[in-house]
């Protein structure tokens, strides 16, 4: 299967209809989970410091609920958004719509091999710190590219709603 063939199954409506709402579960569910065991979590964080004061300052039971959610929920998340991220600049952005799917695409390995060291980290293996120096800003700016190509997508779908434009 090529990667077109893959982009172009994600761009169907009800694929991006898919992977949308396992998006928003998702960010719910993360949300409830840290609720529930009160407890914020490291993702946005890359400074070795701040990253081992934070997890040193949270419970065993706090630990474990932090590694249990991101070796679960947070293996599936990337799927989720990287999926409709794709999807949607596949469908929006014709021409350009593979090109402009690399960052979604890169964002997800990158989002796993994080949740992977943040496993280890919250297991109280310090040494692999550094590499959340790394895999960290990556990620968010991976992610925030992404981000903003869907963004710009379901404005030219408003756009093009209102205006009656079928392209």
């Amino acid at each position: 299967m090529t990667w077109h063939i893959f982009f172009n199954f994600l761009a169907q409506t009800n694929i991006l209809w898919a992977t949308f709402l396992a998006t928003i579960i998702l960010t719910i569910s993360f949300g409830l989970t840290m609720y529930i065991w009160d407890f914020g979590i490291i993702d946005e964080m890359y400074k070795p410091d701040q990253i081992i004061a934070h997890i040193d300052a949270l419970t065993p039971v706090q630990r474990k609920a932090h590694a249990w959610m991101t070796g679960t929920l947070d293996v599936v998340y990337p799927f989720a958004y990287g999926s409709f991220f794709i999807g949607m600049a596949k469908r929006h952005f014709i021409k350009h719509g593979n090109w402009l799917a690399i960052p979604s695409v890169l964002v997800i390995p990158f989002d796993l091999f994080e949740g992977l060291t943040q496993i280890i980290l919250l297991n109280g293996n310090y040494s692999v710190v550094g590499l959340k120096q790394i895999f960290t800003p990556v990620k968010l700016g991976l992610f925030s590219i992404g981000l903003a190509i869907a963004l710009a997508a379901i404005i030219i779908t408003i756009y093009r709603f209102i205006s009656g434009r079928k392209t």
